[in-house]
Formats: structure tokens, C-alpha cells, sequence
């Protein structure tokens, strides 16, 4: 289950089953991508290596982010983009390391292709695999067999919404003899851009665009951390338990009576204190909104099941906390996550 080497996104492109014959046991396919399945992924199957993006969702749903491939890219996996949204991640993600492959990334990269509207299509599954629409990348290469890629053509096709552009609609939008030619020629590339990968060897793509080594990705970081820990205090307390030593610093009674209170507030170990007084001191400076800190606030308190005043009330006694430092808590609280986000040591290894 956990020895999979290559994650590979597809499915309007090209059918599973069409594809079986160039899969391998240590591939795993699975659906359009979306938001958040690079993470998902990465977390279940760790062993992988390769990211295959053909398919992607979009509009309706939330498609992956740029963030999301440049993490997985931070974190050594190749990642590959074809085809489709594939093709387009690609292009736009070429400087900083995301590989592409077939002639729909050639002409995103020539200019030829300059929007996502020309791979977009709209499906759905039927009893055939998918009802789907026509891409315009797959009109573009049929006029361009057949000598008819002309400019007026192709801007008056393109007018043609991707979730509208079918046959009908392209049988109303041009001439006869033109229409008959298309589709008894037409050519789906992106589907030959799917096969063409998967029967070279697609091992040895490479690129010679120069990369930008891109910087942590805080917000990957803190999508991970939703997904590894279920909680704010399970999080910081793992962080703070694999925080190595440090030199015991001077700071200011205050920061320490803070440091002191947030690990009875968050019921943590007494030796944390010396750590939190660390990072608090090295994060004196900053300072956040109030509708932050009312977010961590009700964050903490959900976790710890303090839903009503009287309760909370009843807590903040028992431990002896003063109601006065409460926001000082909940800032220290933002700026240990802040801390462990920006450094992502947890997930260095992942």
C-alpha cells in the first residue's frame, strides 16, 4: 500500500483503463487534482516521488494551488505537469522547477497558448467514462492538420465558452465544409500528449530553465500541520517537545510571567516554560490584530470544550489566571504558532 513511487492525477484526459497498460505496481492513480490532495497524498503514501499532474479541477471546485506545487517541489518530489491544467501548472511554475511535458506545454511555453480556457472542459461521468466538451487545444491542433488554423477562426472559437463548446456549437459557429473536415479529422491532444508521455521514457525529463529556489511556504506548513495534529495545543506541544535546547537569555518579568502562564493555560510541561519564554522574547516586536487573537481565542476554547462564559470563567480560576493577561496569552499563543510555522522543522523530513 505504502511503496507507491509516482502519484499520477487524471481522468477526463484519458481513462484509467486506457492507461493500465503503462502503469506499474508502484504507481497510484487517481482522480483530477485538487485542492489540498498534494498534501494528502504525500501524508499517506510518503514513499512517493513523482507527481503526474494531468487533470485538475477548477471554478466549481478549488483547484490546486501554485503554493502546493512548490512546496512538494521544496520537498524533493519531481512533479510533472501534461496535458491539461497539468500543461498550464507547468508553464507558469517553470522557473522554479516543475517539469512539462508534450506539444499543449510547448505552445503554453512558445505563446501560442496563452490562457486556461484553452485546455478547460466541462465533464461529467457517464455510462460511456465521461460526457465531456472539447478543448480548445484539441480544435486548434485539428485546424492546424488540416491547414485551416487561421486567426479569425480560432479568436471566433475561443469566444465559444469552454462549458458551450461542443459539437452543436461548433457546427453553428462555422462554415459546413469547414465543420465536416473537423470532426472527421479531429485530433485529441491532449489525449496524445497523456500516451505519448507514458510510452517514452518519461524518467529522464528534464528541463534547462533555470529554477528559482523558492523560500518555506508557510501556508502549505500550516495546512499540514491542520492535517497532522487535530489541535492547536497538540501542534505547539509536539513543536515545543522537538524544539532543541537553547541558551537560557535574559527577558523582561513580564515575558516570562506570559511564558509561565500560557503552559498552565495549555496544561503543558513546566520545562516548556524556558522555550516559550525564548520565543516570545525573540517575537517581542510583533504584534497582531484583534480579530486574530479572538480567532486563536475561540480556537483554544473550543479544543479545550470551554463553550460557555461560566465555564471558562470557572477554568481561568482554577488555574489561577488572571483575566487581565488573557490577550497577552492569546498573543503568545499566535506568535508561538507563527514560530513553528515559519520554521517547519516537524515537516523537514516528511
Amino acid at each position: 500500500m505504502n511503496n507507491k513511487k509516482r502519484a499520477i492525477f487524471v481522468d477526463s484526459t484519458i481513462s484509467h483503463d486506457e492507461l493500465s497498460e503503462y502503469i506499474q505496481d508502484s504507481d497510484l492513480l487517481l482522480p483530477a487534482i485538487r485542492r489540498g490532495d498534494i498534501i494528502g497524498v504525500l501524508l499517506k503514501h510518503p514513499s512517493i516521488e513523482i507527481i503526474v499532474i494531468v487533470d485538475g479541477v477548477f471554478e466549481q471546485q478549488a483547484s490546486v494551488t501554485h503554493k502546493e506545487i512548490l512546496w512538494a517541489l521544496e520537498q524533493g518530489i519531481k512533479v510533472i505537469g501534461l496535458s491539461s491544467l497539468g500543461a498550464l501548472r507547468a508553464y507558469e511554475l517553470r522557473n522554479y522547477g516543475m517539469l512539462g511535458s508534450g506539444k499543449v506545454f510547448e505552445d503554453y511555453l512558445s505563446g501560442v497558448l496563452d490562457g486556461d480556457d484553452e485546455v478547460a472542459i466541462s465533464y461529467f461521468p457517464s455510462t460511456h467514462g465521461f460526457d465531456k466538451t472539447i478543448a480548445m487545444v484539441n480544435i486548434r491542433a485539428t485546424l492546424e492538420k488540416l491547414h485551416l488554423c487561421d486567426n479569425n477562426l480560432i479568436c471566433k472559437l475561443r469566444k465559444i465558452h469552454f462549458k458551450k463548446r461542443n459539437w452543436l456549437t461548433l457546427k453553428a459557429a462555422v462554415p459546413e465544409a469547414i465543420f465536416v473536415q473537423l470532426k472527421a479529422h479531429y485530433i485529441d491532444q491532449k489525449k496524445k500528449d497523456v500516451l505519448l508521455y507514458f510510452q517514452k521514457n518519461h524518467q529522464s525529463i528534464k528541463s534547462e530553465i533555470p529554477i528559482v529556489h523558492s523560500s518555506k511556504n508557510i501556508y502549505i506548513i500550516r495546512d499540514l500541520a491542520n492535517k497532522m495534529y487535530p489541535t492547536l495545543i497538540d501542534y505547539l506541544e509536539k513543536n515545543l517537545q522537538s524544539m532543541a535546547s537553547i541558551p537560557i537569555q535574559s527577558a523582561t518579568p513580564f515575558l516570562e510571567k506570559i511564558a509561565h502562564d500560557i503552559v498552565i493555560y495549555l496544561e503543558y510541561k513546566k520545562n516548556h516554560t524556558h522555550k516559550i519564554t525564548y520565543i516570545l522574547n525573540e517575537l517581542d516586536s510583533f504584534s497582531y490584530k484583534q480579530t486574530r487573537l479572538k480567532i486563536v481565542s475561540d480556537k483554544i476554547r473550543r479544543e479545550q470544550k470551554l463553550f460557555l462564559s461560566s465555564d471558562f470563567i470557572k477554568f481561568l480560576d482554577k488555574k489561577k489566571i488572571s483575566k487581565c493577561n488573557l490577550t497577552a496569552i492569546f498573543d503568545g499563543i499566535l506568535k508561538l504558532e507563527s514560530y513553528f510555522l515559519s520554521n517547519g522543522h516537524l515537516f523537514n523530513t516528511l
